[in-house]
């Protein structure tokens, strides 16, 4: 998932990502960007391995979690401005029809298969009899041996 903010200044010097609604608590600090010509990233308590951080601010989180829904707040900082940008994540989960389908569609319709092919190879053996599965010697050639 990636959260991105348009209309980040080009004069930016610093941008931080923070879990909440409110900015400047330290525990909720996921990460600092500070994008100068030697860029620096700093990392807060409440950073987990899986952000990371991109030119524009853009917070990239890995591995989705249920616990990465709720809140999280940008602040941006630059020569005559400093503003707070809080935005909500949330997760929608859609119903797996689909692949239920498949789940039980598959094995169900191996067994009507089976049951099919089964039922075809028991009606050949009865219907047909031992008389016709094993033939007279000469029968198919006319020739018999002495």
């Amino acid at each position: 998932m990636t959260l991105v903010v348009l209309g980040i200044p080009q004069n930016l010097l610093v941008c931080s990502w923070y879990r909440g609604a409110e900015a400047g608590i330290t525990a909720n600090w996921i990460l600092t960007y500070a994008p100068s010509s030697t860029p620096q990233k700093f990392y807060g308590p409440a950073h987990t391995e899986r952000e990371t951080v991109g030119p524009d601010c853009s917070l990239h989180i890995t591995g989705l979690r249920k616990t990465d829904v709720g809140s999280y707040t940008l602040t941006v900082q630059g020569p005559g401005y400093n503003q707070a940008i809080s935005m909500s994540v949330s997760l929608s989960v859609r119903p797996l029809s689909g692949f239920l389908a498949l789940i039980v569609g598959v094995p169900l319709a191996v067994l009507v298969c089976v049951a099919l092919v089964t039922f075809i190879l028991c009606k050949r053996r009865r219907g047909s009899g031992a008389s016709t599965l094993i033939e007279s010697p000469g029968e198919r050639t006319g020739i018999v041996p002495q």
